[in-house]
């Protein structure tokens, strides 16, 4: 819980006046007294750290592009193996689960949680066994609880994900459209996700959640309201998509080779001209966020970005 989405979380528990305790390989720098440092993808580390509760929440995952799978298999899978081992251990019998839209794959539509599941990386894949793995803890037993949550891209202040890249590279002037920008992105913002968090936190039924903040963004569109927002104008050119995928294989080659790691590769040329678009059963519907997608890139760019502008 020490990681950006965690750590809203916390500062929403601890506004709650509910007691945590955080297990991560970092201390946390906003909630150092409450951290104890542990490995999830280490069994007998992780069980001298663990202490009975009655919720776990579960955000530890390694999600980068250029990732092995060895990487992911390790933290999103063995990790979990760990964490069900030590919940049957200590009895604990309520589990929120993060996950993400990548368990759909590529080009979503309209993609509800009862779409089929199809991902395309590693990353997606490691999370759908993750699911896997819980769904069967849950089931063995008939007074356990699973929550999983499968947010969209996530942002906020003080995050590094893919908006606050794209903000960005438009305060420096170094955004290049890839594509016709026509696609649309489901977005989350963090205030919401963790206010979500806490709303089903004491839940006593099953269920999965997409999460997204409505409404969807073309890329264009997206491009358009934060240049607006940071007054700055960005170019009236394109590049087609072709040519930028060829890019991003030329860079994942000279990746391999060279064995460094660059902020261009053939997947993020992909995920960000493809469709993202995403519904859920349930937010929007039976809950209702605190913030709008609008309010949320407005807090975003004012505490990260309005200096810089």
């Amino acid at each position: 819980l020490s990681g950006f989405i965690g750590s809203s979380i916390c500062r929403r528990l601890q506004k709650n006046s509910l007691s945590f305790k955080i297990l991560d390989k970092k201390k946390s720098l906003d909630f150092s007294n409450e951290t104890i440092l542990c490995d999830i993808s280490k069994h007998n580390n992780l069980r001298e750290s663990l202490q009975p509760c009655k919720t776990l929440i579960n955000l530890a995952a390694v999600h980068s592009d250029d990732a092995s799978w060895e990487e992911y298999h390790e933290t999103n899978i063995k990790g979990i193996e760990n964490i069900i081992s030590l919940a049957e251990f200590h009895e604990i019998n309520n589990i929120i689960f993060f996950s993400s839209v990548a368990v759909y794959g590529l080009n979503n539509i309209n993609t509800n949680e009862e779409s089929l599941v199809a991902p395309f990386n590693f990353y997606g894949t490691s999370k759908l066994e993750g699911e896997k793995l819980l769904s069967k803890w849950k089931s063995s037993k008939k007074d356990r609880n699973l929550q999983i949550i499968r947010p969209t891209a996530v942002f906020g202040p003080g995050n590094k994900g893919n908006v606050n890249r794209l903000i960005e590279s438009i305060v420096k002037n170094k955004f290049l459209m890839i594509g016709s920008g026509s696609n649309k992105k489901s977005l989350a913002y963090v205030e919401n996700i963790s206010h979500f968090t806490l709303s089903i936190l004491f839940s006593t039924s099953s269920s999965i959640y997409n999460y997204i903040d409505k409404p969807d963004f073309t890329m264009k569109e997206l491009v358009t309201f934060i240049s607006l927002k940071l007054n700055k104008k960005i170019l009236n050119f394109s590049m087609p998509y072709f040519i930028g995928l060829g890019f991003g294989y030329l860079i994942d080659l000279i990746s391999y080779l060279s064995n460094k790691k660059f902020s261009l590769s053939s997947i993020r040329v992909k995920k960000f001209c493809s469709n993202s678009i995403f519904e859920s059963n349930y937010i929007g519907k039976k809950y209702n966020p605190p913030y709008t997608i609008k309010e949320g890139l407005y807090k975003t760019i004012e505490a990260d970005f309005s200096e810089e502008s």
